[in-house]
């Protein structure tokens, strides 16, 4: 089963036979990503290319709100969902690229996986996890919070994200890359959209979690600054800089013995603490103790292969801002100074606690 959004873009198929179901799975093992879901009813798998050669594999959990699969009841907090017996969701396993061709076949995957979940299977609400720092690309794609807590997943806290996929307002304003493919399948002689007022405040109760607010996440930022004493990322950095630093940021709410990193976990974002105190242990014996305006992922910042050194969990309860690697070279060639300064930071952190773990 093909979609040709135009001619241009790759098809993507749907893995009908046990052939092909069998070169997804034998893609995702390749690749160090293993199925999330175990086949069966209700499991989907998708790729773009053949299945000799593959360029990209999706796959799909569907389920009925009035009977979903109890892992996914408390991976995504179900419960909050108003008329939840009346939903169809469809639960988004990670995409998984051939190397290389992320940047050319996303677009055409992003819009099958839409194609299917809208129209194939009927579902009215697509579901998946995304690590902190890619939450707002993901958003991009139609997905938000919606105040599901953080989850516990490959390593580190994964946020829970929902898309309704009716939603042409909304995936519209964002500039999401499915916002044209709505029409096929939603309004008159299609589906009746979903009626979107009683989700409202599912999606207004984001904010207590997570913030996203480049505005809120600059002053908190700020304030960090004014009052931490030792070396932080942000010392002496402009007011520019922490603004452009906050653009490409979230803050998190972590629960208390919420793992931010796990040590192994590849994972190179930069975690800036605003509030809280947090446990650092190695081999699972504690080694430090982090607090407000400390610095965690300085050590898998300067690593080739971003491997997280410890496992740092939060003690009572804190928030940090999550920043991705690549924000550091996209400062860069907006504001070099800026950059380097944060270089500069960054090995003053690293040099002071590595002068603290000497005897």
């Amino acid at each position: 089963m093909f979609f040709r959004m135009t001619s241009s873009w790759d098809p993507v198929q749907v893995a009908d036979t046990d052939a092909e179901r069998a070169a997804v799975r034998a893609f995702r093992d390749a690749h160090g990503e293993p199925a999330e879901f175990d086949d069966g009813p209700g499991i989907v798998h998708l790729y773009s290319g053949t299945a000799d050669q593959l360029k990209a594999v999706a796959t799909l959990r569907i389920f009925e709100g009035s009977a979903p699969p109890a892992d996914a009841v408390e991976r995504f907090s179900l419960g909050l969902f108003p008329n939840l017996s009346s939903l169809r969701f469809a639960e988004i396993g990670r995409f998984v690229f051939a190397p290389g061709a992320a940047g050319r076949v996303l677009p055409s995957m992003a819009r099958g996986v839409y194609d299917t979940m809208a129209g194939t299977e009927r579902c009215d609400i697509a579901l998946s996890l995304a690590p902190p720092q890619v939450v707002n690309h993901h958003r991009k794609l139609g997905g938000r919070p919606y105040g599901a807590p953080p989850v516990q997943r490959n390593g580190g806290l994964h946020v829970p994200l929902a898309a309704v996929l009716s939603d042409a307002g909304y995936l519209k304003g964002v500039g999401a890359i499915t916002a044209g493919q709505v029409s096929k399948h939603f309004g008159e002689g299609k589906r009746e959209p979903l009626d979107l007022e009683p989700l409202k405040p599912l999606f207004e109760r984001d904010e207590a979690l997570i913030e996203s607010d480049s505005a809120r996440i600059w002053s908190a930022m700020r304030a960090t600054l004014d009052e931490n004493a030792g070396p932080s990322l942000v010392d002496q950095l402009s007011e520019s800089a922490l603004r452009r630093m906050a653009a490409d940021g979230l803050i998190l709410e972590v629960p208390v013995g919420g793992v931010i990193t796990e040590q192994g976990g590849d994972d190179d974002s930069i975690l800036l603490i605003l509030r809280g105190q947090f446990e650092v242990l190695r081999n699972s014996h504690p080694i430090a103790t982090l607090g407000r305006g400390d610095v965690v992922g300085e050590v898998a910042f300067f690593l080739q292969a971003g491997q997280r050194s410890a496992t740092v969990r939060s003690v009572d309860g804190g928030r940090v801002v999550v920043l991705r690697r690549h924000f550091l070279q996209e400062l860069n060639r907006q504001d070099p100074d800026a950059a380097f300064t944060i270089l500069m930071n960054l090995g003053r952190v690293l040099s002071t606690r590595l002068v603290g773990a000497i005897p």
